[in-house]
């Protein structure tokens, strides 16, 4: 399920938590039928405003559209619709009922790195395997071109099947697309750096223009204002700093969790669509 923060604005400052918390959920069961749910806490949100945390599997656009729509029966005004929640995880498992470990942020008890450094991405050793992998590909594109032209070759169609079963399994190892291997990742005060193996001058971003991350093994997403930045990151190709290295980039970049577990994750900041 999805984390939203939704924020109110009060019209009448006895409203307690639990009279919204009653109001939020009135729309939630209005959704779909086979959509699921969470109502994580109503809270103030600062001088007359409230706070709902929700985490709900279905739609943005379904969602925001009832909430819009919604004539509130408490006095209060829906002011906005947002990634994630406010308040940090933590290290701490949550103990409410129908939570589990995947609802956690995988990266709450991790700690960013301070000030400015960098961390190695790709060690050689990841260059020849690279490498290896592309003479491997030739060498299938040539073991289909002769079993086209020697079909009844037993021997032929053998080595194909075995060295296609060898190629697909390090395809799924290692992705065949050389724009997203780098060297390394540099942080400074005012943004993010990426030395990819393919330019000369590195790849820079702001922290003020990145407004979300995914990060589906071993490659990592980072979208800016007007596009997106795609890098290998993985400790199976020598960055050993992995969670550290994605810490960072959500921290400094102001993102928050949204959904996943350590393979997969998706963090956005708040305002984005």
């Amino acid at each position: 399920m999805k984390r939203y923060t939704l924020k109110f604005t009060l019209q009448d400052s006895t409203l307690s938590s639990d009279e919204l918390r009653e109001a939020v959920e009135e729309v939630l069961l209005r959704l779909h039928p086979r959509i699921t749910y969470k109502i994580r806490q109503v809270k103030a949100g600062g001088s007359g405003q409230m706070m709902a945390e929700i985490a709900v599997d279905g739609k943005r656009d379904l969602l925001e559209s009832a909430f819009r729509a919604q004539e509130w029966k408490v006095p209060v005004r829906l002011e906005s619709m947002g990634w994630g929640w406010m308040t940090n995880d933590g290290s701490k498992i949550s103990t409410e009922p129908g939570s589990s470990l995947f609802e956690l942020d995988p990266l709450a008890a991790v700690r960013p790195m301070e000030g400015n450094g960098e961390f190695q991405l790709n060690k050689k050793p990841g260059r020849l395997r690279y490498m290896i992998m592309i003479i491997s590909t030739m060498g299938m594109v040539f073991l289909l071109i002769a079993n086209g032209v020697h079909s009844h070759s037993l021997i032929l169609q053998i080595a194909y099947i075995i060295g296609f079963s060898v190629w697909l399994f390090s395809l799924n190892e290692m992705p065949l697309d050389v724009r997203v291997y780098a060297e390394k990742v540099i942080f400074t005060n005012e943004g993010l750096a990426v030395k990819y193996w393919l330019r000369k001058q590195p790849a820079r971003l702001a922290w003020e223009e990145i407004w979300g991350l995914e990060y589906t093994e071993p490659v990592c997403v980072v979208f800016k204002s007007g596009g997106k930045n795609r890098v290998l990151l993985s400790e199976r190709f020598g960055c050993k700093e992995q969670k550290v290295v994605l810490k960072t980039i959500v921290e400094r970049a102001g993102l928050y969790f949204v959904e996943g577990n350590f393979r997969n994750l998706l963090y956005r900041r708040y305002d984005s669509k």
